[in-house]
């Protein structure tokens, strides 16, 4: 279960770490090719194919390390040795 729950981990942490570095190789690595973002628009649903989305990434943004929080704190576990 441990290689399980580390695996998960790392995908959810490549996804942060994509989206907030802007960095759409990182977010491919944890979207299915044929995934789609969708969201509420003007009051209507908007459905946007991955390859659409990673044209028009999201902007990088500003370091956290001032919260001085570490990954291991975030998630309430120590880190793996």
């Amino acid at each position: 279960m441990t290689g399980e729950i580390d695996a998960i981990e790392k995908v959810v942490w490549t996804y942060l770490d994509g989206l907030h570095e802007g960095d759409t190789r990182k977010l491919g690595q944890v979207f299915h090719e044929v995934s789609h973002l969708y969201s509420l628009s003007d009051g209507g649903v908007a459905d946007v194919p991955r390859e659409k989305w990673f044209e028009r990434p999201p902007r990088p943004r500003a370091s956290a390390a001032p919260t001085a929080l570490s990954r291991s704190t975030c998630r309430g576990r120590r880190p793996h040795s």
